[in-house]
């Protein structure tokens, strides 16, 4: 058999989709600051490429994902 695995944050649906995204004119300045004010009102979460806490590509990618987890119906 096995085991299915998820991270805390995940809770509620177990899981967590997210897409990879160029964005350079929103992170021109070296930052997600700006994708972070686009997405926050449309209920995403901007994270670097590599997870939480974690830099933005030096091209301009993210990892964009829905900020809910907990309670979603699927």
């Amino acid at each position: 058999y096995g085991y299915v695995t998820s991270c805390p944050s995940n809770l509620g649906t177990g899981m967590r989709a997210s897409v990879h995204v160029k964005i350079p004119k929103l992170t021109a300045d070296g930052t997600d600051k700006r994708a972070k004010e686009v997405c926050k009102p449309l209920g995403l979460s901007v994270r670097g490429t590599g997870g939480e806490h974690t830099p933005i590509g030096a091209d301009g990618t993210v990892d964009i994902s829905p900020s809910a987890r907990l309670f979603i119906k699927e």
